[in-house]
């Protein structure tokens, strides 16, 4: 299975604000996403929760190990 690595407690506050506060759906859902992973929510049960499909998850995955949260943006 794949999942985010495990985040510090400043990456998990940065996705809380994002996901709570930020001006773009997009966004809260991308961080949702990280945030789910990172309570080891599977892809498969992140893309039912957030009604996208496996493969919109692994690229969000993707581009959150590669640039953090400006990868979500």
């Amino acid at each position: 299975m794949k999942f985010v690595s495990l985040l510090s407690d400043t990456d998990l506050q940065a996705l809380m604000e994002a996901y709570v506060h930020a001006e773009k759906p997009a966004l809260r859902r991308r961080a949702h996403a990280i945030v789910l992973s990172h309570k080891r929510y599977s892809i498969n049960q992140i893309s039912d929760i957030l009604a996208v499909t496996r493969e919109t998850v692994s690229l969000w995955f993707d581009a959150w190990e590669a640039d953090g949260l400006e990868g979500l943006r």
